[in-house]
């Protein structure tokens, strides 16, 4: 369950200096572009996505999409920035069992955009190096996912909605290190490898057929509400 980079600077927003109305209206521009984007990227793939398609989706020209992105890179940038948002706005906003369902939730949020999760996956693996600009992003990124895990299997295994050997801590590891190698799989072989399954199998090993249940609940109510999934429609 890879991040987002920080935002890019090929993505910086145009004419800051220009009044607010035009402002706004360059903003909404950008979010229709990169919404857009997101389409075509999860249909055609990054490397077959055009500008001028994207554009068509968009409703602007072709010269008024570089306007605003002048190459395909920033505009996937962009992509990941906002599937980023939506992410955090999730599973920040979950507890208890919320939180295991917040994360097969975006776990079926990726699998419709592989472009995103594969350029992710490029850069934590780059960003491993000490002296890489990303790495103690990434490190932070892990440790609070670390913190946010084991409290979720802690509140399980105290309430006696889980059952394990290990320790919460442990469990939390457990599950990132699954999602992380899952996902670097299924960009491999998207038909062999099923991300969302294996990952449900792993939580109902650990919790309680009632709580499985209601973490299955619980994320088809993420992936229902518009305003807590992503956009690419």
């Amino acid at each position: 369950m890879s991040t987002a980079t920080e935002e890019s600077s090929t993505g910086r927003r145009a004419h800051t200096l220009a009044p607010r109305g035009r402002y706004a209206k360059s903003e909404e521009v950008q979010r229709r572009i990169v919404r857009a984007a997101a389409q075509v990227f999860a249909g055609s793939g990054f490397r077959a996505a055009t500008f001028k398609e994207i554009a068509r989706r968009a409703g602007v020209s072709e010269r008024g999409l570089v306007y605003h992105f002048r190459t395909k890179e920033a505009l996937l940038e962009a992509v990941m920035d906002e599937h980023h948002q939506w992410r955090s706005a999730v599973v920040l906003s979950a507890s208890g069992l919320a939180s295991f369902a917040a994360v097969l939730a975006v776990v079926a949020a990726d699998a419709q955009m592989p472009d995103v999760v594969g350029l992710q996956s490029i850069l934590i693996g780059e960003a491993t190096a000490r002296d890489h600009p990303a790495h103690d992003h990434y490190r932070r990124r892990y440790a609070d996912l670390r913190t946010y895990l084991a409290g979720a299997f802690d509140a399980a295994l105290s309430t006696g909605q889980a059952s394990s050997s290990l320790a919460a801590g442990d469990l939390a590891m457990g599950l990132i290190a699954l999602l992380d190698g899952l996902q670097t799989q299924w960009l491999f072989d998207r038909d062999a490898v099923h991300v969302g399954r294996t990952v449900d199998g792993y939580l109902a090993a650990i919790l309680t057929p009632d709580a499985i249940a209601e973490v299955r609940r619980l994320r088809d109510d993420f992936l229902a509400t518009p305003e807590t999934r992503p956009s690419l429609s």
